[in-house]
C-alpha cells in the first residue's frame, strides 16, 4: 500500500471525534447512574420498580396520565425522584448531537466555509425545534 492511499483524519474530524467520545461516556455514565439510583431504591420513585410491568402496555401519555409522572420536559422538575433522574439521563444522552452541531458551525466558519455552516446552524435549529415540541402540534 502506499502512502497517498492511506486516510487520515482531518483535525475537524479529530475534535468531534473526541467530542463524541466525551459526550457518549458521560452520557452512559449518567445512565448508569440514574439506572442504580432507580433499580435499588436509593430514592423514592414516582412509579416502583416492581409495578413497571403493569403499565407495559400503556402509550407514553397513559403512562403519564394513569401514574402521575410529568409528561415531556416537565420531568426536570422532579429530579428528586429515582426514576425522573434515570430518565432525564435517557433525554440528555442525544442532546450531544446538538451539542456537536453547534461545536461544527463553529470549526466550518473558522475555516470560511459558509455553506456547511448555515446548514449545521439550519441542522440545529430544527432539532431544538423537535425537542421543544414546537413542531409536533
Amino acid at each position: 500500500m502506499k502512502d497517498d492511499d492511506k486516510r487520515y483524519a482531518s483535525p475537524d474530524q479529530l475534535l468531534l471525534s473526541r467530542l463524541y467520545q466525551y459526550v457518549s461516556t458521560v452520557g452512559f455514565l449518567l445512565i448508569l447512574f440514574g439506572f442504580f439510583l432507580y433499580g435499588s431504591g436509593a430514592l423514592t420513585s414516582t412509579v416502583p420498580v416492581a409495578d413497571m410491568s403493569l403499565f407495559w402496555h400503556l402509550s407514553s401519555e397513559d403512562f403519564a396520565a394513569e401514574t402521575g409522572t410529568p409528561y415531556g420536559w416537565d420531568l426536570f422538575g422532579h429530579l428528586r425522584s429515582g426514576d425522573m433522574i434515570s430518565l432525564a439521563s435517557l433525554v440528555l444522552m442525544p442532546m450531544g448531537t446538538i451539542l456537536a452541531f453547534v461545536v461544527m458551525a463553529v470549526v466550518f466558519s473558522k475555516g470560511r466555509n459558509w455553506v456547511f455552516s448555515v446548514i449545521v446552524l439550519l441542522l440545529t435549529v430544527v432539532l431544538i425545534l423537535a425537542a421543544s415540541g414546537v413542531v409536533s402540534g
